[in-house]
């Protein structure tokens, strides 16, 4: 049985190659593989390497945890192979006809019936024209407790200001 074992720390310019030379002292190696970003193309400094036998992946995960290749010191663990959950993503296309089937994907809200007034206009709260009062403006009280705080200390004059 094969055992995949996932390096991180790369540097750069490690390539396959690279990491295939660094691990072969430990066995025989089914696979090395450096990834790389697909716009790009450079390496994302993480590959993995599987090796044909797991006594051979135990021992080069033992020796090589820490060590440095190509001037980086690299981590070495058992990789994951358990498999990703896919992105949730809702591609489905709008449906415009009244007969056409509904996709899987409809919305919780579909049984409501569609809204025949218009909402109101939301008031421009900095506008206070809009209001039938004109607003208060006390201050901050927490701000102005401080203040008289500070005062009574001898802290500050009457001219200070925060």
């Amino acid at each position: 049985m094969s055992k995949k074992l996932f390096v991180g720390g790369l540097a750069w310019a490690t390539n396959d190659a690279k990491l295939h030379e660094a691990f072969s002292p430990f066995g025989t190696i089914v696979e090395a593989k450096v990834i790389t970003d697909r716009e790009t193309g450079r390496s994302r400094g993480f590959g993995f390497v599987t090796f044909t036998e797991e006594s051979m992946a135990e021992s080069a995960m033992e020796a090589m945890n820490g060590k440095e290749v190509d001037g980086r010191a690299i981590r070495v663990n058992v990789a994951d192979d358990s498999p990703r959950k896919p992105a949730r993503r809702n591609f489905s296309p709008r449906q415009n006809a009244d007969d056409a089937p509904k996709s899987d994907n409809t919305d919780a809200h579909s049984d409501r019936p569609e809204r025949t007034e218009r909402p109101k206009p939301r008031r421009n709260f900095s506008d206070s024209a809009s209001y039938d009062f004109p607003p208060v403006d006390e201050g901050n009280s927490r701000r102005d407790n401080r203040k008289k705080d500070r005062k009574k200390r001898d802290r500050f004059d009457d001219d200070d200001r925060w």
